[in-house]
């Protein structure tokens, strides 16, 4: 009996202290000089507590976490509006295979990751239809209609290391391309 009550104390203090140690985390990378790498430790920390954890944290503190999110995502915004997006297809036996080139390394460096959503139109200049996201930059269009030419555009998702979306780049940032559908 005496085990069992030294093992719920440790495990209760074991939490208290997971929770103390993001809550200091957190008050760091709020201020004004904390780093990126600060910023994305402490919201890790943070989301890394259960609900319990967070409910029991003091209101100031959970202002913190807001701010950094924020903080977060206007830098993500910042580094995306910096970066060159331009789609290139190819003619492969399965269809039209379309590849995005960005340079997304100071996105990734920063914490962030990166996803792709392609998009397809009959029209050079609008009617982009949403068809796929891609982690990997890349979509194959299996299905069109034989001589009609399709523009592909795409657009960059950033998420924050929660997977939560903090910055998406507008289609316009994308330089298209296009080709013709021959099966």
């Amino acid at each position: 009996a005496a085990l069992d009550e030294a093992d719920k104390l440790a495990d209760v203090d074991f939490a208290e202290a997971v929770a103390d140690a993001a809550e200091l985390k957190l008050i760091k990378a709020a201020k004004e000089d904390a780093t990126l790498a600060e910023m994305n430790e402490a919201l890790a920390a943070y989301n890394a507590l259960t609900d319990r954890q967070k409910y029991e944290l003091d209101a100031s503190v959970l202002q913190f976490a807001k701010i950094i999110e924020n903080k977060l995502a206007e830098n993500a915004k910042l580094i995306l509006a910096d970066v060159t997006v331009k789609a290139k297809s190819a003619k492969v036996s399965k269809g039209i295979k379309v590849t995005v080139k960005a340079d997304v390394s100071e996105l990734e460096a920063a914490g962030y990751t990166v996803e792709y959503k392609f998009y397809r139109s009959t029209k050079k200049a609008s009617g982009y239809v949403y068809k796929k996201t891609s982690k990997t930059g890349t979509y194959t269009n299996t299905a069109g209609k034989k001589g009609v030419k399709y523009y592909y555009k795409a657009k960059l998702v950033v998420k924050n290391a929660a997977g939560e979306v903090v910055a998406e780049s507008p289609l316009k940032q994308c330089t298209y391309a296009c080709r013709t559908w021959t099966k």
